[in-house]
């Protein structure tokens, strides 16, 4: 993805500057937030750490001056009149005041801004495999009062239809002012250790268990995407069997593993076979057949052997004799991701999910929570 985003920032925040160096500082203001916005959205998709720790520097420059500026104008505008009239102020009036409260007031924003969505993901229902309980969950707390409102009316009025305002929200600066509403989602893997005040806070309180076989098969699918392969339906459906008590990260890191597996074949073949076209395709045993000359350094009674580090073709099987860097790299073939692949990934891979824990969550969900 082309991050457009900091260009745009930059372009907005010289502007905010010029304003501000004017002395109009209500415009300037309403540039700063806005060059904030697009830094911080910026930032999510910065690759590069250099880059990404210099302009997080600027950032927490130009949030501070927005503070600043805020702060001027809302003391004008509090002053009683005939006292003098508005009061301007310099770049550097007001640097040092209040500085431990201005930390803190960073700190907060900066944890609240990695937490808010402020793009919409292109994620649908169907994209998740398995969870409907969960699904349908998040569909009657969220998107049914947003979209069908007159369905929650009266004593079906639901909490997520109207502005979530608990008390630790009220304190947060500026998001209990707010006239829009507000939707608190949050997620957590130790259920048992939030304040039990904090917990009532939440309407719903939904328990995502493991995925069933038919969502694991899914995730199979889903993780492998358009790569190549050979595997069967009833293959996948056996992959889903065999990888029970796995968690969906559990299964990508499977899949990951198998999509190593065609590398490994390149990079370890002693023998490549080539097609009419000249196109180079690893063998995955060595020998490629009972005939082919093996790699000795003394020759074995009645066997046919070359020299090590020569090239030789078989003259049964065609297995040309030589390693992955003797291959040309245009015409290098990589083998097709197939079941075996998988297989040998999930004999090396294991849960991460113990089922102590999983007791855990269940004894939780029997006393607060409901079924995803």
């Amino acid at each position: 993805m082309n991050n457009t985003f900091i260009p745009q920032a930059v372009d907005i925040v010289k502007q905010a500057i010029d304003y501000d160096n004017l002395g109009e500082y209500e415009k300037a203001l309403q540039l700063y937030q806005k060059a904030l916005e697009y830094f911080i959205t910026g930032l999510k998709y910065e690759q590069n750490p250099a880059s990404k720790k210099i302009i997080s520097d600027k950032v927490v420059g130009y949030m501070n001056r927005a503070e600043e500026i805020k702060k001027s104008l809302a003391d004008s505008a509090n002053k009683p009149s005939g006292s003098g009239g508005a009061k301007t102020m310099s770049r550097d009036e007001s640097k040092g005041k209040d500085s431990k409260e201005d930390d803190e007031k960073g700190k907060l924003r900066g944890a609240l801004s990695s937490a808010i969505v402020s793009e919409k993901p292109n994620v649908k229902w169907d994209d998740v495999a398995g969870l409907e309980g969960a699904k349908e969950a998040l569909k009657e707390a969220v998107i049914l009062p947003t979209r069908f409102p007159q369905l929650f009316t009266g004593k079906r009025e639901s909490e997520s239809s109207r502005r979530i305002k608990t008390e630790f929200l009220v304190q947060m600066d500026g998001v209990g002012s707010a006239q829009g509403g507000v939707l608190v989602l949050g997620a957590t893997n130790v259920p048992w250790e939030l304040d039990p005040a904090m917990r009532r806070r939440f309407e719903k309180r939904v328990y995502i268990a493991l995925p069933e076989c038919s969502a694991r098969t899914g995730m199979f699918k889903m993780n492998l995407g358009d790569t190549p392969h050979s595997i069967t339906d009833e293959q996948f459906q056996h992959l889903g069997e065999a990888s029970e008590g796995y968690s969906g990260s559990d299964i990508k890191v499977v899949v990951q593993e198998a999509l190593m597996e065609p590398l490994r074949k390149c990079q370890y073949a002693k023998q490549f076979v080539r097609d009419p076209a000249g196109n180079c395709y690893p063998c995955e045993d060595y020998p490629n057949c009972p005939h082919c000359p093996m790699s000795l350094h003394e020759p074995l009674a009645g066997e046919e052997c070359a020299p090590p580090g020569v090239k030789t073709t078989c003259r049964y099987c065609g297995a040309e004799r030589m390693s992955l860097y003797d291959v040309e790299p245009e015409k290098l073939v990589v083998p097709l991701i197939g079941y075996g692949d998988f297989e040998k990934a999930l004999q090396r891979a294991h849960s991460s999910v113990g089922n102590d824990e999983l007791t855990r969550f269940v004894q939780w969900t029997e006393e607060f929570g409901q079924e995803g």
